[in-house]
């Protein structure tokens, strides 16, 4: 009787689960089955959706999934599809119809860290497994994951370029990600490029960094109109060129690209960012933080610029300077075909200098920031370079660690915990105590920088600059 009993206790609680499942639960099982079953391009589609409904808002709550649980993921998701259907889209076609081959390999644009864990695991699968796929994937297992990033095809219609477009050149290493803490993971959404920056559509030999501000229009335009364009214009009359290392060839527009960092005015002064923001339809050469601007920023803006530089492009150096300074392109190229082509941390660089303890002073330093009494060797803010090698290491020792209130510290403090790499100090060439006189112009065709030059005074010294590269 006992047996009998237990056994109708048993098949009751059967009857109710499927009963429960298929009158009452089946569609929320099925799609949260769909979801985990498939979740990577599962979130492809989605944000393909709400980018075609340009839903900001909840574009950007997407983007915070991969801060929560699992279980939190799905139920986040559930409430995203339940917005989508107000608008009107029939989620169950969504659900089910297949993405093409381009989009399967879009990488989400949103942020630097958007994906980590599974999600990252997942994202690195090789191109040639995406071509072998049907248009409705597999599962990913652990036999399809590779560690190599994806290439993104941009042949497949007009949406699949936008998205495109923005794929990132490489993604941070997720054991790095997963190590910090929320408030980490929070800087290093602030020291992202927003969406509107400009971005790398080929590789490039030198990437220039130049740190400026909203309100800086003039600064920008001279800078345009002289300097940012000269190596196009004048690099024929070099004379005695090299080859590119490697025997790689550039196209001329290629071979340098110089993009502005700036970050936000007041909110006082909606109109000046609103203009930035034509200028950069105008001239696709600005990157956008979302730092409010202030001296004190200017780390967080270096490491945007940097970060932009290592993860937005493919480039063999990096220079990193600012609005007020005169930078000679030409003659800089034909120097880097010439040195070590790695380990290299190089401008004007000083060593052992004293620490300053004086409150009153502009570069003031608490024994809390810093403990030593001298500093190691670091190149000056106005004008450093560095291989891509070095901003490799430099980016991967800058995820949670404190930001040094001096930018051009900050980089040289992280310089000396690497291996093989010493400031090398190269003065005669970075000029960043420039009186406004050259003894002979030909000294030109030998100066890769000089500070400080502004305004019509740079359009003196880029004609100056040609008379040297003709004459000398």
């Amino acid at each position: 009787m006992r047996q009998q009993f237990v056994i109708g206790v048993i098949s009751l609680i059967v009857f109710l689960y499927v009963v429960e499942v298929t009158f009452f639960s089946s569609p929320k099982i099925a799609r949260q089955k769909v979801i985990k079953h498939d979740r990577f391009w599962y979130r492809k589609r989605l944000y393909a959706h709400m980018a075609s409904i340009n839903n900001k808002k909840m574009m950007e709550r997407f983007t915070d999934l991969h801060l929560s649980s699992e279980q939190a993921i799905l139920d986040a998701m559930e409430e995203e599809l339940k917005e989508l259907e107000s608008f009107g889209i029939d989620v169950d076609d969504f659900e089910e119809r297949p993405i093409p081959g381009a989009l399967k390999r879009v990488k989400l644009p949103a942020t630097h860290i958007s994906m980590v864990g599974d999600d990252a695991e997942v994202h690195r699968q090789r191109d040639a497994h995406d071509k072998e796929e049907s248009l409705n994937p597999e599962p990913i297992t652990e036999a399809t994951k590779r560690d190599n990033d994806l290439v993104t095809d941009e042949s497949e219609g007009n949406f699949t370029r936008e998205l495109s477009r923005r794929f990132r050149v490489r993604d941070p290493d997720p054991d790095d990600l997963q190590k910090l803490t929320k408030k980490g993971i929070d800087f290093e959404r602030e020291t992202d490029p927003l969406a509107e920056s400009t971005y790398c559509e080929k590789e490039v030999f030198l990437t220039i960094l130049v740190i400026s501000q909203p309100k800086s229009v003039e600064r920008r335009r001279f800078i345009r109109d002289t300097w940012a364009r000269s190596y196009q214009e004048d690099f024929r009359k070099l004379k005695g060129k090299q080859p590119f290392p490697n025997g790689k060839t550039y196209s001329t527009s290629d071979v340098v690209r110089v993009v502005f960092v700036v970050g936000q005015s007041a909110q006082t002064d909606t109109k000046v960012m609103q203009s930035v923001k034509e200028e950069s339809r105008m001239n696709k050469d600005i990157v956008f933080g979302s730092m409010m601007e202030n001296y004190r920023n200017l780390t967080t803006k270096t490491k945007l610029g940097l970060k932009w530089a290592f993860y937005e492009c493919k480039t063999s150096y990096v220079l990193k300077t600012d609005d007020d300074v005169f930078v000679n392109p030409v003659v800089l190229v034909e120097w880097l075909k010439e040195i070590p082509k790695t380990n290299l941390y190089t401008g004007w660089c000083n060593f052992n200098s004293p620490v300053v303890r004086d409150k009153r002073n502009k570069w003031y330093i608490s024994y809390e920031d810093y403990k030593e009494e001298k500093y190691p060797g670091y190149c000056l803010g106005g004008g450093y370079l560095m291989s891509s090698d070095v901003l490799a290491s430099v980016i991967k020792l800058s995820y949670g660690r404190f930001l040094f209130p001096m930018e051009d510290l900050y980089v040289g403090l992280m310089i000396r915990e690497l291996d093989g790499v010493q400031p090398r100090d190269e003065r005669k060439h970075f000029n960043l105590v420039y009186n406004g006189k050259t003894e002979n112009s030909c000294d030109l065709n030998s100066i890769f920088l000089l500070h400080r030059v502004l305004g019509q005074n740079l359009v003196k010294h880029i004609n100056q600059s040609r008379n040297a590269l003709e004459n000398c």
